[in-house]
């Protein structure tokens, strides 16, 4: 595993963020100036990755998606798509058609309902932890899906302020997703069956992560209010991992009233039971996290976990990268995830259930080294 080698001009932000956080000077106007510089050194140097780059370097997370959206229906949900524009003679019940209708229900995965039945407390080191059980189960949406993916790029859907203190995360779904770090000396992944889609991407440079989750904790605890924002706005644009362990976590949602705003929260948190291979207790997940989500990459050959909270990377989002995955094949069929166009509601009624679409690019990704090249 290769060692990164930051640009200097985001090792000398880093610094200089960090002379901040070392004299927790959060109440100056300065520390908001240098957040902000540091970030868009983040941003820019995202522009730049790669995707075998990351990989190299123990920092490429992949994600499987191998649930199709319940009652998907290819002719109803697409009524104007006419699968002989995309290839001439295929019929809905050819391969290829059978292999799209399986892909746009990974992608459109967003009306999934998920049963919480646990409660979340805070164990040591104030980290969420299963509480027990909820006085009723309660089912809360959860966006699993390609699409759900590309709506956590948005960081509209994570800011909030004083006068909305909840953002909609809640509300669309936009919760945190598991997914194995990628050892580039020798990586397993569950073997799937049939289509899948992937995701893949490309995770901060551990000492940028360090660093955030400090800010973030300093700004709870006070701090002016352009040094508060700048965390805000920060976090609503900055991927990072949440718990990270060399074996499964068995990780599970739980739901807890919000101190802030007073509604429903959910978190996602280690779980307990057979299924549970890790020894690491919830803050040792924590802080693999947040310390140095590297450490998890052993040399095994087994199966770790990472939690992520999937946001904008970089300018341009240049990643997550989207494949199509089939058993036996080696190499991923690079897709591109397109979102329907926004509609303002209708005066009387409403509008019909709009999904997303997908096209290749002409690439691949080798599930090798994870190098892009021509199809």
């Amino acid at each position: 595993m290769k060692e990164p080698v930051p640009p200097q001009p985001l090792v000398e932000a880093r610094i200089a963020v960090s002379e901040v956080v070392a004299k927790e000077n959060i109440l100056s106007e300065e520390a908001a100036v240098r957040i902000k510089l540091w970030h868009g050194e983040i941003k820019k140097w995202q522009d730049n990755d790669q995707l075998d780059a990351a990989f190299s370097e123990g920092r490429l997370t992949l994600r499987t998606m191998s649930h199709e959206a319940k009652n998907y229906e290819y002719k109803k949900e697409n009524p104007t798509y006419d699968v002989k524009k995309i290839k001439q003679n295929v019929n809905t019940n050819s391969p290829e058609a059978i292999t799209r209708q399986s892909v746009l229900g990974l992608i459109n995965n967003d009306n999934y309902q998920r049963t919480i039945t646990d409660k979340a407390i805070k164990g040591d080191e104030d980290v969420w932890e299963k509480g027990g059980l909820l006085p009723k189960n309660k089912d809360v949406l959860l966006d699993a899906g390609g699409s759900g993916i590309m709506r956590r790029l948005d960081p509209q859907n994570f800011l909030r302020t004083v006068e909305t203190p909840q953002s909609s995360k809640f509300r669309l779904g936009l919760h945190s997703l598991s997914a194995s770090l990628l050892n580039p000396d020798k990586y397993t992944l569950k073997n799937y069956e049939g289509t899948n889609l992937i995701v893949l991407m490309p995770l901060p440079l551990a000492e940028d992560v360090k660093l955030f989750y400090r800010l973030r904790q300093l700004s709870k605890v006070g701090g002016c209010a352009s040094f508060q924002n700048a965390v805000v706005v920060m976090a609503s644009e900055f991927t990072r991992p949440q718990l990270a362990s060399s074996l499964d976590m068995g990780t599970t949602y739980v739901l807890v009233k919000s101190a802030r705003h007073g509604g429903d929260s959910v978190k996602y948190v280690r779980g307990v039971g057979e299924k549970v291979t890790t020894t690491d207790t919830p803050q040792q997940c924590r802080t693999t996290a947040r310390e140095n989500y590297r450490s998890i990459l052993t040399g095994l050959d087994q199966a770790n976990e990472i939690t992520i909270a999937y946001r904008k990377c970089g300018n341009n989002s240049k990643f997550p990268s989207f494949a199509i995955s089939t058993k036996g094949q080696s190499d991923f069929i690079e897709v591109n995830v397109k979102l329907p166009p926004v509609l303002p509601p209708l005066k009387f009624g409403s509008r019909p259930r709009q999904n997303s679409n997908y096209e290749q690019t002409g690439f691949v990704i080798s599930g090798t080294d994870f190098k892009r090249r021509m199809g």
